[in-house]
């Protein structure tokens, strides 16, 4: 468990990056894709899924003797806004659990900079 003193709230944080005290580490590309829990294929098919109402719906809609319930409409129109929120959203990584630790440069604490 983390010592209570080790964690810090935004004013020092704030505080410590304007002093340059801390130490980012190098973070890649591919260590955040490692983190990530979603893939492609659940992605892919929750997108084919969407696709697959959305024609179904256009279809029927058009074709005359076939009706589309309100049900069916309010849902088209929040499967529309799924489709935009999926194209804006698919490369941002899900369930990312695992910290990045910040290091303060080295002879500094927190105790020391904060009393």
């Amino acid at each position: 468990m983390e010592n209570p003193r080790d964690l810090w709230g935004i004013e020092e944080f704030h505080q410590l990056i304007a002093d340059g005290l801390l130490t980012f580490p190098d973070i890649t590309l591919k260590d955040v894709k490692d983190r990530s829990k979603g893939d492609a294929l659940a992605k892919g098919l929750v997108l084919l899924q969407t696709t697959w109402f959305i024609v179904q719906c256009i279809a029927r809609g058009t074709k005359p003797g076939l009706a589309i319930t309100e049900l069916e409409v309010v849902t088209l129109a929040l499967a529309t806004l799924n489709g935009a929120i999926y194209f804006f959203w698919w490369n941002k990584p899900l369930d990312v659990q695992s910290p990045v630790r910040l290091l303060m440069t080295s002879g500094h604490t927190l105790s020391n900079r904060l009393s």
